[in-house]
């Protein structure tokens, strides 16, 4: 690459880098560094100040995770918020999934179909996760495949069924 040609003649550059150089040994002033860092010569005053943001932020997070504990802790204290029982199913019972519970809930993607029977054999109690407590909504059930758990809101009772139909 071609070097490029300075509007200054190279006499007068010489002489003004000349100057330069005399002016900058006259103030023996420091040159400065790239680093955009003040220096400071008190090094045990700058590490002290290090440790107590350290340990400002550590206790800052401690009493943050202190106060989460602490409400989860009320929160189980209290109990649930809300307690919701499904009544009317019991093990041995035979039930079917209704066609409505078939389309509103989509069950084909647990491979189950309008009118698939089972039996119940176990119910299951449920705590969510915001605290409410589910009694019974969940079914263990011996159904066309194999044992699965059903929601209660899925099924219907077979004997209501034939009674409908008489």
């Amino acid at each position: 690459m071609a070097r490029r040609k300075s509007r200054i003649p190279r006499q007068s550059r010489a002489a003004a880098l000349e100057q330069l150089r005399a002016f900058r040994e006259e103030d023996a002033a420091p040159t400065e560094s790239r680093n955009s860092r003040p220096e400071v010569s008190n090094s045990e005053l700058l590490q002290e100040l290090r440790n107590e943001r350290h340990e400002a932020k550590r206790n800052n997070k401690q009493e943050k995770r202190q106060a989460r504990s602490n409400a989860q802790a009320l929160r189980q204290e209290e109990g649930p918020k809300a307690k919701i029982e499904y009544t009317g199913f019991n093990p041995g019972d035979l039930v079917m999934i209704s066609p409505r519970a078939n389309k509103m809930y989509g069950l084909e993607r647990y491979q189950l179909f309008a009118g698939a029977t089972g039996v119940i054999v176990e119910q299951e109690d449920q705590t969510l996760w915001r605290g409410d407590y589910e009694k019974g909504r969940w079914v263990q059930v011996m159904g066309p495949n194999g044992l699965q758990q059903w929601d209660i809101r899925w099924c219907t009772h077979i004997d209501d069924i034939d009674e409908d139909e008489e």
